[in-house]
């Protein structure tokens, strides 16, 4: 019986074997891990977005934001909230962020309200917000035994 792994070069082969335009959109679909959008610096979007993947800001967004992952570059502004699995942001973001797992690197600024399950923060990042972490809701007695 094939596995997945074996079907792939098939169907890779059958897509490469034709010709045309539509081969190779579908080709880099089969590629692609995900889909991954930018906002680039000098670019401001006033909206809300919402993308099954990736979305990576250098630019500036007004509005709500709903991916799987956003990425906020050291120029990127978000002024809303921001509702992901995962957030990494080494620029500025103000709103409530709802995520798994927030990544507040050392040029990040964060103002408004945090919700997550984990809460990474490196040396230098501001936070200005109310911040409600998931992990563990209490101190043990004991410090752990290493």
């Amino acid at each position: 019986m094939a596995t997945n792994q074996n079907k792939r070069p098939a169907l890779l082969s059958r897509m490469r074997a034709g010709s045309g335009q539509s081969n190779d959109k579908a080709l880099a679909t089969v590629l692609a891990p995900e889909r991954s959008s930018v906002i680039s610096d000098g670019v401001t979007i006033t909206g809300d977005i919402t993308t099954p993947g990736t979305l990576h800001i250098n630019g500036k967004l007004v509005g709500d934001l709903q991916a799987k992952r956003v990425v906020i570059g050291q120029k990127g502004d978000v002024q809303g909230n921001v509702n992901a699995a995962e957030v990494a942001l080494s620029g500025r973001l103000n709103g409530l962020v709802t995520t798994e797992t927030l990544q507040i690197l050392a040029s990040g600024v964060i103002e408004g309200r945090i919700r997550c399950t984990r809460l990474e923060v490196d040396n230098g990042a501001a936070i200005f917000a109310e911040v409600q972490a998931a992990g563990q809701s209490t101190l043990p007695d004991q410090p752990r035994k290493k």
